[in-house]
């Protein structure tokens, strides 16, 4: 449990967030339809969206009061650690911008895969004693269509689950 945040039995499936939005046309009105519902009624998340022409953004909701935030910020990739957060993402943006500056979709998975600088904390695909990177998600949205691609483990040992593509509503 969070300091700040209330205990609860139950919660509404953060996966119905993704599928309440599939009909906005941009992240901006997409944010509002998440800010808008009661934070309260969900575990916390961080959600990227994305659209076909503009920034992502990342809305995060730590599941303590003042509810989600948003941030615009077009910077790639977009990562987290509980070690060395600063360091750990500067160090994946590096090694992005130095060797995947203009990759292509099996350029971006072998990022995501990389154990550079080496096997551990600062990899791409992370593995420390107490943590590892457990799955790997990568969508592609256009005008018309959401691609996704899963990956139920570390990416450097598991095999993706089957492609899923739908149409955008709206």
């Amino acid at each position: 449990r969070q300091s700040g945040a209330v205990a609860r039995s139950s919660y509404i499936s953060r996966g119905l967030l993704m599928t309440s939005i599939l009909d906005c046309s941009n992240t901006r009105d997409a944010a509002d339809r998440v800010l808008s519902l009661n934070p309260m009624d969900y575990r916390h998340f961080s959600m990227l969206l994305l659209e076909p022409t503009g920034p992502p953004a990342l809305l995060r909701w730590t599941g303590q009061d003042g509810g989600p935030e948003l941030t615009l910020d077009p910077s790639m990739p977009k990562s987290s650690s509980s070690f060395k957060t600063a360091e750990v993402v500067a160090s994946r943006k590096d090694l992005l911008a130095s060797r995947y500056q203009f990759a292509d979709t099996y350029d971006l998975a072998l990022y995501h895969r990389s154990h550079e600088p080496e096997r551990g904390p600062y990899s791409v695909c992370m593995h420390r004693e107490d943590a590892q990177t457990v799955s790997f998600s990568h969508v592609a949205v256009t005008s018309d269509t959401i691609v996704f691609d899963y990956t139920p483990g570390s990416p450097c040992t598991t095999e993706p689950a089957p492609q899923v593509a739908i149409r955008r509503r709206g």
